[in-house]
């Protein structure tokens, strides 16, 4: 088994990992939507990662952050 340098592996954060999720999960998202993901709170942001595995529509996620994001 080959070991790259830790540096050629450099992950995504967390936030750009949960935006790049929901982007595939629903096409596109919203700018606002988009806004407010950015400005959630590391513990918001975690629900929101384990949130997003029960999302059926946008109006889900919206739901959620008009519910969280305050």
């Amino acid at each position: 088994m080959t070991h790259l340098p830790s540096h050629s592996l450099t992950p995504p954060s967390e936030r750009s990992l949960i935006l790049e999720q929901l982007t595939n999960l629903f096409i596109e998202l919203p700018q606002n939507i988009q806004d407010a993901i950015v400005y959630l709170p590391s513990d918001r942001l975690k629900a929101l990662s384990l949130a997003l595995l029960r999302f059926k529509s946008l109006v889900d996620l919206e739901q959620w952050l008009k519910e969280n994001a305050g």
